[in-house]
């Protein structure tokens, strides 16, 4: 039976053979490697702080991290994005910069005007938020805001802990629900000097209840776009803010503007900076009747009066007239037949004569006249008349408990308000109300009180179907056949001469013959197919014709 055999009491154990000749060979390959990237990297900074940069900083390294916010709102969960830097100085006084080895970070919450920060950990339904994920040399991790956080502009504090030692970074972090803000002005005119009173109201944008306590500024910007004030300013409890703001004397003319600004939600308004000057002259307009009926002649009169009172004679006057309602006027009143153009008499007045109104007029419409009076010195100033036509004399409007219709089979309870078309109530009047469809309702009598108002009580039975009258349709005039153009004299290589272009002028009417025959053509020097009777080679060398919009020449 043989017995192992231990080895010799002078042999040493493998283990202590490796760390005796391994360690100082691991040793020599970091001393060579880091022998070797010297020149490329700085060893002190890579032992130190983990940096890998390739020239070493004149001083210490300092940290200089960034703290970026994404999508973070109440009940919302964002992202915190953190990006560690060192940053230094070389020996040529440039700048060099590299990430540390190992960075902690600790976030907290400071709400507007407190000063007592409040940890943000994970949330209790979401053990995963609070932890930083690796993104390549960056850290990231998920954060929702607590629920119970009023609007206003927050701080979120980052505090991080690194081989470069300690920093505390503060970002901004407003959070303010979706608002509608509207903004006023007292008046919409100021002269230098005087001070502008300001009010803005901000609603809630989700049901438009007001925003209590909301936090904002107020911008005031000159007509250069200046900057002239930045205030703070917080709803009271019912949303609103009112402010003021001192124009300075001299200050620029023009345009300034004012806004309430509550994070992104903006309300703003202009409003003019200049001196008042007083106009030389004041022109008052109206009709000489509040109505006019279906052959009446309507007369439209002004007055021309200056500062003193006294007239304004010899004022060239312009009209321009649109009409207002669904019925459409004649076509040829607002092309010319209605005056566009007169003069004030001696006693600075004119009256000018409308058309008949048509027969075929339905319901109500208005006519509209802007006039411009220029004085003998140049002076211009502006009025504006609206003359009323009503195919009744009587208007009436009803209103039932159900707004504007009657229920069929029940008693509807009704109120029927008389007036005259221009709105002046009827009072004491005998109403009696009938089925326009039946031709054997007696109807119902009754009376208007003070106020031209009159309650029934009306059950309109099965509903019927009537033909209410329909607005006549009068069609714009078809555009002329032939509208003149440029004209070019090829010659000369220059514009054809005045006298020519008078020439071509008054020949339209013959060369309107021609728009039925051609469509984006031309035609030649003396064409007998369009006008026999006239040669165009005495005033130009060829003609076109086109037809969008309008035949053209």
């Amino acid at each position: 039976m043989s017995t192992p055999t231990s080895p010799p009491p002078s042999a040493e154990p493998r283990g202590r053979v490796l760390l005796r000749v391994g360690l100082p060979a691991l040793f020599g390959v970091v001393w060579w490697s880091t022998l070797c990237a010297s020149p490329f990297v700085c060893v002190p900074a890579l032992f130190t702080h983990g940096a890998v940069i390739d020239r070493c900083p004149s001083g210490a390294l300092l940290p200089h991290s960034q703290v970026l916010v994404e999508s973070v709102a109440r009940n919302q969960t964002g992202w915190v994005r953190v990006s560690p830097r060192l940053e230094g100085r070389d020996e040529h006084d440039l700048a060099i910069s590299g990430q540390p080895r190992s960075v902690s970070v600790r976030l907290s919450l400071l709400r507007a005007g407190s000063e007592t920060p409040e940890p943000l950990g994970p949330a209790p339904d979401d053990p995963e938020e609070g932890a930083w994920q690796d993104d390549g040399p960056d850290l990231r991790r998920r954060l929702r805001l607590p629920a119970d956080l009023p609007d206003g502009i927050h701080t979120l504090r980052a505090a991080l802990e690194s081989s470069a030692g300690d920093e505390v970074i503060d970002v901004s972090l407003p959070v303010f629900a979706p608002a509608r803000v509207h903004l006023l002005s007292d008046r919409p005119r100021y002269e230098a000097g005087q001070t502008v009173l300001l009010r803005a109201v901000a609603l809630r944008a989700a049901d438009l209840s007001p925003l209590a306590g909301r936090p904002g500024r107020w911008r005031v910007r000159d007509p250069s776009g200046e900057l002239v004030l930045d205030e703070a300013a917080t709803t009271d409890d019912w949303g609103i803010v009112a402010g003021s703001f001192p124009i300075a004397p001299g200050a620029l003319e023009g345009e300034w503007t004012a806004s309430w600004e509550s994070g992104s939600d903006t309300g703003s308004t202009a409003f003019l900076v200049a001196p008042f000057t007083l106009p030389r002259f004041s022109v008052s307009a109206q009709p000489a009747r509040p109505w006019h009926l279906p052959g009446d002649r309507p007369t439209l009169r002004a007055t021309a009066t200056s500062a003193s009172g006294a007239p304004v004679a010899d004022a060239a006057v312009e009209l321009v007239w649109r009409a207002e309602g669904d019925w459409q006027p004649p076509t040829d009143w607002l092309a010319g037949t209605l005056p566009v153009r007169a003069r004030t008499d001696a006693r600075g007045a004119l009256s000018l004569a409308l058309p008949a109104v048509p027969d075929d007029l339905v319901g109500t419409a208005t006519l509209v006249a802007t006039l411009t009076v220029v004085d003998p010195a140049g002076d211009r100033q502006q009025s504006q008349a609206r003359v009323r036509l009503s195919a009744d004399a009587v208007a009436g409007e009803l209103v039932t408990e159900t707004g504007d219709t009657l229920l069929e089979g029940f008693n509807n309870r009704a109120w029927v308000r008389l007036t005259r078309p221009d709105g002046q109530a009827l009072p004491d009047v005998a109403l009696t109300v009938k089925r326009a469809w039946d031709p054997t309702d007696p109807g119902t009598t009754v009376q208007t009180d003070a106020d031209g108002v009159a309650r029934l009580q009306l059950d309109p039975g099965p509903p019927v179907n009537l033909e209410l009258p329909t607005p006549p349709v009068r069609p714009p005039p078809p555009p002329a056949p032939v509208e003149l153009g440029a004209i070019r004299d090829e010659l000369r290589g220059q514009s054809a001469a005045l006298a020519t272009r008078q020439a071509i002028e008054g020949q339209q009417a013959l060369l309107a013959r021609c728009a039925p025959l051609l469509q984006h053509g031309s035609f030649a020097n003396g064409s007998s197919v369009c006008n026999p009777d006239h040669n165009f080679s005495l005033l130009a060398p060829r003609w076109q014709v086109g037809s969008t919009p309008a035949e053209r020449l």
